[in-house]
């Protein structure tokens, strides 16, 4: 009966644990905010794993000002030309080199 229960505690941790999306990595990026519309932002982004101009989907809109240098992070942990990526969390109080 110990053995099965320990079976079962195992799997459970597996299924709960081991396909979570937190466990994935994200990218930390920094970059100018050139514009902002309806949720989105377009951010000439400085970090060399995704350079260039973007656009990127953001819940908090008004966390967001034209001209501001920020630090952000998005949902994924690479970053494709042409593909509008989610910014899950702006940090505002990081000092940017």
């Amino acid at each position: 009966m110990r053995f099965i229960s320990s079976i079962v505690l195992f799997i459970f941790i597996i299924a709960e644990f081991g396909f979570s999306k937190e466990l994935y990595d994200n990218l930390v990026l920094r970059g100018i905010v050139i514009d902002i519309k309806d949720n989105k932002a377009i951010v000439d982004v400085k970090s060399l794993s995704c350079k260039g101009k973007r656009e990127f989907k953001i819940d908090n809109i008004s966390t967001l000002e034209k001209g501001e240098n920020i630090k952000f992070i998005i949902n994924s942990s690479k970053c494709e030309k042409d593909k509008v990526y989610d910014i899950i969390e702006v940090l505002k109080n990081e000092i940017i080199k």
